[in-house]
């Protein structure tokens, strides 16, 4: 943890230092960049306080992250409340932010202190800073194509159907965007869990792996059922007679947001054993597969096809997710076989 809390402050210097030059080369006025500067600090302290509830969930301390979580996340509404209500200035509501995110952040760093005994940040040496940061770039790959690929659905059918039924897609597409935190979650209790198995003598038995796809799937079933049975009636209530097409789509959106959970429990097995590259991998197959489709028959298909082709999307990801982890627990038993007949 203090490896990769030295190398993550050594890429947020640099990121900060490219952040203040683009900040001055812009035509922002100086009365506004204190704000642009608390927020972006903001956010910086959030994400060292995300670094550091990963040990929690690594070690099992699922209780006291949740505390920390918890009021952490109290304090952040009650303060921008506050600035809000009290000031409605974004002077006030910038540094409610930040103070709330700095909170955020020493407190996860205090707490973490206490379960290790150890300092996080102890210098170990720039060895292991660049072996981390090393290390971590297929993951840094992964993610940006995850992002990448991830706003390609909008601009697409906004460019070939038109905007009016980019508006009817993202409608429905906000509400399974709302379920994403799941599969965040989920992943955020496995892959610690598995990438410590996979760090110690004890190794990732089969009932482990069974486990993660079990629970990823029975929750994507109950969530496409309930997209199923209350998409209409959100549609109905929320979105009025105007956006009645989309009941059309959440069929496809309940298959889609099942195979994306399916796919995210193989991914999460990839990551924990450091085949982030294969990610990005299936990633690239399944992105350039969806665009294809969408390109092709979108046209003629019309905005109802989306979640459709995007499931076809996720299958290939699946697909290529599950064969890549496939290789890679049959090398590591031949390897365990191998170095095992080579002991006295």
């Amino acid at each position: 943890m203090a490896s990769c809390m030295q190398a993550k402050c050594m890429l947020a210097i640099c990121i900060t230092v490219c952040a203040l030059l683009l900040l001055a080369s812009t035509d922002t006025r100086w009365d506004e960049r204190p704000y642009v500067i608390f927020i972006f600090l903001a956010v910086m302290l959030n994400s060292f306080g995300d670094l550091t509830l990963i040990t929690f969930r690594a070690s099992g301390h699922f209780r006291r992250e949740a505390s920390i979580v918890t009021w952490t996340s109290l304090v952040h509404f009650g303060l921008l409340a506050a600035a809000g209500y009290l000031a409605n200035d974004i002077s006030y509501v910038s540094s409610a932010y930040f103070m709330s995110r700095l909170i955020y952040a020493v407190t996860s760093v205090i707490a973490l202190r206490r379960i290790t005994g150890a300092n996080p940040f102890a210098w170990n040496g720039f060895g292991h800073v660049f072996g981390r940061v090393r290390d971590s770039l297929p993951f840094a790959v992964d993610s940006a194509l995850t992002n990448v690929f991830a706003q390609l659905d909008v601009i697409i059918v906004s460019r070939v159907l038109g905007f009016e039924a980019a508006g009817v897609y993202q409608a429905g597409a906000r509400v399974v965007q709302g379920i994403v935190p799941f599969t965040v979650a989920l992943a955020g209790v496995h892959i610690p869990k598995l990438a410590r198995l996979a760090k110690t003598e004890e190794p990732v038995l089969p009932r482990h792996r069974i486990q993660v796809i079990g629970e990823f799937l029975v929750v994507g079933l109950v969530l496409g059922l309930v997209l199923i049975l209350l998409g209409p009636i959100f549609t109905k209530v929320f979105l009025g007679p105007s956006f009645s097409e989309v009941d059309a789509l959440w069929i496809g959106f309940a298959v889609f947001t099942t195979i994306r959970f399916l796919a995210t429990s193989l991914g999460v097995q990839l990551v924990a054993a450091g085949q982030s590259y294969m990610r990005a991998v299936a990633i690239i197959a399944s992105g350039a597969t969806t665009v294809a489709l969408y390109v092709y028959i979108l046209p003629w298909a019309g905005v109802r096809a989306v979640p459709w082709i995007a499931a076809i999307g996720m299958a290939v990801m699946v697909a290529t997710y599950g064969a890549s982890l496939l290789r890679f627990i049959r090398k590591n038993r031949r390897f365990s076989a191998e170095r095992r007949t080579r002991e006295p």
